[in-house]
């Protein structure tokens, strides 16, 4: 957390970097705010003082930076839904682009409404069992953790529907993609290319953009 990466540097640049100079012994029973630091004898210095070490002015310059960093972080949540929201936005046009594509000859259709049938019967029998996995481990996440009431469960639950929903997405613009790049390629890798880059990017961004919006709204949730 922040404040413990605030008390660790003041740990390190109070306590520890002093009692690593030459003729200082560190002594941690003082804390983090104000740590003792035993005068060692020399030569030519027959007593020993154990003085109150207090923050210095490198010290304090780094605080402050610390401290305006972490003002800083608490933007840093917003930004990436912003991000998250971009990456949906991108992948609602690449959807777009492609299903406008021409889908080609009526053989092509044909086979293109098999292949995408047959994909989605898969993902339906697939979800049905794994919906019964997320609902067996979000009952245990309740039960046994302390976070998991109601919580831990709920962002588990929340984690699974965003994953279904990309893997729906992506393959649903995957499969329709297939004819539309098939029938642009007639005319040359200029125009096929693109569209399959297309097609295959509704996925990637659909799950970094879902990913990034549950870690975002977790974090604002949990720890702000």
């Amino acid at each position: 957390r922040p404040q413990a990466v605030l008390e660790l540097a003041q740990l390190l640049f109070v306590g520890v970097l002093p009692g690593l100079r030459p003729g200082f012994a560190f002594h941690p029973g003082m804390g983090v705010g104000g740590v003792a630091a035993q005068r060692v004898g020399r030569p030519g210095v027959g007593s020993q003082e154990v003085p109150q070490r207090i923050a210095h002015g490198s010290h304090r310059m780094l605080i402050g930076a610390i401290q305006g960093r972490m003002k800083g972080m608490e933007t840093v949540p917003y930004l990436a839904i912003g991000a998250a929201m971009g990456a949906l936005a991108l992948a609602a046009y690449f959807t777009q682009v492609v299903m406008a594509a021409d889908e080609g000859t009526d053989r092509m259709r044909e086979i293109g409404a098999a292949i995408r049938e047959g994909a989605m019967a898969f993902l339906r029998r697939e979800y049905r069992w794994v919906s019964v996995f997320v609902a067996a481990m979000a009952v245990l996440i309740f039960a046994v953790l302390d976070y998991g009431r109601p919580w831990g469960a709920i962002a588990y639950v929340s984690g699974a529907v965003f994953s279904s929903t990309a893997g729906f997405v992506g393959l649903r613009i995957a499969t329709a993609a297939n004819t539309r790049t098939a029938n642009a390629a007639i005319t040359g890798p200029a125009l096929a290319l693109p569209l399959a880059f297309r097609g295959g990017a509704v996925m990637g961004f659909t799950v970094a953009g879902l990913g990034l919006f549950g870690i975002a709204t977790a974090y604002l949730i949990f720890v702000e």
